[in-house]
């Protein structure tokens, strides 16, 4: 589980899930399962969640994997933050987003400026 990091800060519960470089869908939907059940231990909506895109794309495997994880996460999730997101990718993921009823992702250019967003949230 190299992929995901817990971690409190301010009092906000935070997940960094590095999906960095991966290319299947099946790559993405192994990592899913195993990030699913440790976002489905807190309560409802207390989740600051991070995640690191870059050098991904995005295909129909992949998209239906992350649109099932993106519901999977609706209920936990009370802010997302991606980064490593450019032109085309940050389009794909506001729009798959959206659809699944979740307010849209925030897209930054590094972990850190993830974190500082994500504390001056609510």
């Amino acid at each position: 589980m190299d992929r995901i990091e817990e971690f409190k800060l301010e009092g906000k519960n935070f997940i960094f899930i590095d999906l960095s470089g991966l290319k299947t869908g099946e790559e993405f939907s192994g990592q899913f399962e195993l990030i699913k059940p440790v976002i489905s231990k807190y309560p409802e909506l207390s989740l600051y969640l991070i995640t690191n895109i870059s050098e991904i794309r995005f295909d129909s495997k992949i998209k239906g994997a992350t649109l099932d994880f993106l519901k999977h996460n609706k209920p936990y999730v009370k802010y997302s933050v991606a980064f490593g997101a450019d032109g085309i990718k940050k389009i794909v993921l506001g729009t798959m987003t959206k659809s699944c009823g979740r307010n849209e992702v925030f897209c930054v250019f590094t972990k850190e400026k993830a974190i500082e967003w994500s504390l001056q949230q609510p």
